[in-house]
């Protein structure tokens, strides 16, 4: 009977997923700390704050011992899309940054990265046929050189 228990609590927890965004408005979750449990020791693993419309704002994230990996800040339109990506270190001294652009119809058309020191470090360009479909993603360098491009093609019924 106990092996019986065991085994419904275990599938249990392996089913459950993460909040959805509309779970995390309606519930008004503030944030979620999440935890390892090991070897008789508590590590932290992660941690996600949220804005009142349910969408995350700041992410810190550790590695398996509980050591600080990154921490990123997000930024968002009135149309509560992703405009702005910090990532920081331990001091929040900002080591990354990424801005993002949208057309009219709310496709992502741009990505800059930049470095700490506000240097580009590349860019993303999106190219979308005139039903909206995704149709290209190019990569430039700083110099604005060229470095990859994938292409998106679509079979129809």
């Amino acid at each position: 009977m106990r092996l019986i228990i065991f085994l419904l609590f275990f599938s249990y927890c392996f089913s459950m997923k993460a909040q959805k965004k509309k779970d995390i408005r309606k519930l008004k979750i503030k944030s979620v700390n999440v935890e390892t449990h090991a070897d008789f020791l508590v590590k932290p693993d992660s941690k996600q704050l949220f804005n009142k419309q349910g969408l995350l704002i700041e992410e810190i994230n550790y590695n398996e011992k509980g050591v600080f990996v990154f921490h990123k800040k997000y930024t968002y339109n009135y149309l509560n899309e992703l405009i702005v990506e910090q990532k920081l270190d331990e001091k929040q001294k900002l080591i990354e940054f990424k801005t993002t652009k949208f057309n009219l119809k709310g496709q992502k058309i741009e990505d800059l990265v930049f470095n700490g020191a506000y240097k580009l470090l590349h860019k993303i360009v999106y190219v979308y046929d005139a039903k909206g479909l995704r149709l290209e993603k190019r990569i430039f360098d700083s110099r604005n050189k060229l470095i990859s491009a994938k292409k998106y093609k679509y079979t129809f019924y």
